[in-house]
């Protein structure tokens, strides 16, 4: 700066240079600007409000010159992380030298790329688990031979991930259509169900005939696309593995794990291909495909844990990122599952009472607790060899499994009790409008207000049947049908609460539903008939004449099949028994496998932690001695699974409970809201009780926690004590 120049006037020099450099490029002057120095060329740190030399605009109240810098913008303008942007390479470069690894730690792939197709898989695994309704036993197998598939493209692919993916042009395309890919496996998965691919010849018949068509409609497509989607996966994976060998070749590294990769994708790429091929005319031919399939899926799992044979170095670090990020997003997963069914609970007709937040807040300590066992202790980074990295990989197939299964059936719990509450408020209602409906007794105009609000909310409206039952009654006398209607109101009123309730009905459930809504109803010369979805209602005016055998050639469970001479009305009470016996035993059926699968998690979770690290002193049996010995004590209460399983439901204080002296002790044990509180409490105490434990030996015998540990944390003593302001 001259002598002769003011600090006003230099200021204002350098703030109309820089102005000038911005607008039209870089200066003559050549001195890199640096933020707030003495230099020329520095960037002022002051506000500048006088001389400026362009054109005023207004800014709210106040007054500001176009290219003045003001304290805020020049404080971020000399904050900012100057970055360069990386270029983008068609392909790069392996490192030279067999036990290095493949790629330098600068060129490998983002993370988020990893993460994306990560929360991709969980996303279809739990898309199909929706679809599916894990809700019964029967429905565990289907959902397994479909995670299976996914978790074993998923596998393979992190295997070749940690290894040589890299941050370039190649790898971000074939990664673009795994993801594509693994979008069409999702959407097929719909139909998805290997037992029912065997085609039906016999199409002619009646309704039965033709759903029996169409699920074998969707099975075969489901499995048709799948399989070829499943191909197309392992090509592209194959691809990738063979530029691998292309550039290891190049810079002469070891390239034998890459090459077993490519045929062992091929093979399993034939396979699945002749799988979706073969026709499945017979069920022979049927199995012979599912066979194939799952054949050329071992082989692909086989072929990606092949890659731990390589004597070069393990990825373990970067395996076990991806794990616990899988773990993690199965997790949240669960949160995404539960928010559903606490939402559709709230929307839906049940009581509102605390009876079912108690229950997602039980659910929610569950997770948290999950949460705790998998990650309280772990570290990533952590080194490992070889064979324990292994082991620990191969104990996530069952952990994982068993972690869906688990979320699977407290959401069914949660279920549970909002459709009991749902069934017991209709059918205390549906008792009152029995009195008006048959007795000619109305209720009072409060109870009919609440009433009619209450069934307005299910489908079919309520005031739409109030209206056409009461035409039909007006006429002296009805006639001796005219009470089958009350009850197959109250069958499709309990469709209804089902699905409100987030409970579809199953096919057995569907099939006395329709049974119940054929009988024939007859008020003089009129005939309602309700449809078998409940929504919609036809009211004609031909008149019935014998019954129809409509319901009278099948048998309902453990009713007898009904004949064209027995009473209309006994048949409608029978088939209404019927298909509450068949909605409470399969609603209450989706939780058999609750405290198996959560004794199940806990042991797994104390094996996965063996397997990776032994705690020092005591530590390491307290804490994995405590998860085994509960997860053992949870799965033995799968005993409570044995009795009958029937479960007739009867209202009593606004809960359901089983009339049948044999059924399963579980379901009393859910009745009474139960299940999900005794595996809350069963994790939360291994939580809890082995840290204090671990605390008191701390402090009796030392050595059992890090030697920094707590030299800047707060006692509990100390928080105590500060807390009620004592030194």
């Amino acid at each position: 700066m001259a002598a002769t120049d003011t600090p006003q006037t230099w200021l204002l020099e350098e703030s109309r240079a820089q102005m000038d450099t911005t607008r039209y490029g870089r200066s003559s002057d050549t001195t890199e600007p640096t933020a707030g120095g003495d230099e020329p060329g520095a960037y002022p740190l002051m506000p500048l409000r006088d001389g400026a030399y362009s054109t005023p605009y207004d800014e709210g109240d106040r007054k500001v010159e176009e290219g003045v810098n003001t304290a805020t913008s020049t404080s971020v303008k000399a904050h900012r992380h100057h970055k360069a942007v990386r270029r983008l390479p068609l392909l790069r470069q392996a490192n030279p030298g067999d036990d290095e690894p493949w790629l330098k730690k600068e060129d490998r792939a983002i993370s988020w790329l990893s993460l994306f197709y990560d929360l991709v898989v969980v996303t279809v695994l739990g898309t199909f688990s929706n679809t599916h309704n894990v809700r019964t036993p029967d429905s565990i197998p289907i959902f397994f031979s479909f995670f299976i598939i996914v978790v074993c493209i998923w596998v393979s692919q992190i295997h070749y991930d940690v290894r040589y993916e890299a941050e370039d042009a190649f790898h971000r395309i074939f990664k673009a259509l795994q993801i594509i890919v693994f979008m069409f496996i999702g959407a097929s998965g719909g139909g998805w169900n290997p037992g029912r691919i065997v085609k039906i010849k016999d199409v002619a018949g009646d309704d039965s005939a033709a759903q029996r068509q169409l699920n074998h409609d969707k099975a075969a497509m489901s499995f048709l696309t799948i399989t070829l989607a499943f191909a197309a996966t392992r090509a592209l994976l194959a691809v990738q593995y063979l530029v691998v060998v292309v550039s290891g070749r190049r810079i002469k590294r070891r390239t034998s794990a890459p090459k077993a990769a490519v045929f062992g994708l091929a093979l399993s790429c034939a396979f699945a291909v002749v799988a979706a091929a073969l026709s499945a005319s017979s069920r022979r031919r049927a199995h012979i495909k599912v066979i194939l399939f799952y054949i050329g899926v071992g082989i692909d799992t086989l072929t990606a844990l092949w890659q731990y044979s390589d004597s070069g170095p393990v990825p373990a670090v970067e395996i076990a990122e991806r794990y616990g990020a899988f773990s993690l997003i199965i997790i949240g997963e669960g949160f995404v599952a539960l928010s559903g069914i606490f939402n559709k609970a709230i929307d839906g007709i049940a009581v509102k009472g605390s009876g079912i937040y108690l229950q997602v807040f039980l659910v929610i300590v569950v997770i948290i607790n999950l949460w705790s066992f998998l990650f309280s202790n772990f570290n990533a980074g952590d080194r490992i060899n070889k064979k324990r990295t292994f082991a620990w990989e191969i104990l996530h197939f069952p952990l994982h499994l068993s972690m869906m299964l688990l979320i699977a059936a407290m959401v069914n719990a949660v279920a549970i009790d909002s459709l009991q509450s749902g069934i017991s408020q209709v059918l205390s209602y549906l008792e009152e409008m029995q009195k008006w409906f048959l007795e000619n007794q109305p209720p009072a105009a409060d109870e009919m207000r609440k009433i009619t609000l209450f069934f307005n909310r299910l489908n079919p409206q309520f005031l739409t049947l109030k209206d056409v039952i009461q035409d039909a009654m007006s006429t002296k006398p009805p006639t001796l049908f005219a009470p089958t209607m009350f009850y197959q109101l109250m069958g499709t009123f309990l469709q209804q609460v089902s699905v409100k309730s987030g409970v579809d009905l199953t096919d057995a459930a569907s099939t006395l539903l329709d049974a119940l809504n054929a009988l024939p109803i007859a008020f003089n010369d009129t005939v309602v008939e309700l449809g078998s979805s409940g929504s919609n209602i036809t009211v004609g005016s031909d008149i019935l004449g014998n019954l129809t055998d409509t319901a009278g050639n099948q048998t309902f469970g453990e009713s007898p099949p009904f004949t064209a001479n027995e009473d209309t009305l006994l048949q409608a009470i029978v088939l209404l028994i019927a298909l509450t016996m068949r909605i409470s035993t399969d609603v209450f059926s989706g939780i058999l496998w609750l405290y198996p699968v959560a004794g199940a998690t806990l042991i797994l979770c104390a094996l996965r932690s063996m397997m990776r690290y032994h705690f020092r002193g005591q530590a390491h049996y307290v804490i994995h001695g405590a998860q085994i010995g509960v997860g053992i004590a949870l799965g033995l209460l799968g005993l409570l699974n044995i009795g009958s399983g029937e479960f007739f439901i009867e209202t009593h204080d606004t809960h359901l409970i089983g009339a049948n002296p044999n059924s399963k002790p579980i379901y009393q044990v859910v009745a009474m809201g139960w299940a999900i509180a005794i595996v809350a409490i069963a994790y939360t105490a291994v939580t809890i009780g082995t840290q204090l434990y671990l605390v008191v030996l701390h402090r009796v015998d030392g050595g059992v926690f890090e030697e920094h540990e707590g030299e800047n944390a707060e006692t509990w003593r100390e928080w105590w004590h500060r807390l009620r302001g004592k030194n």
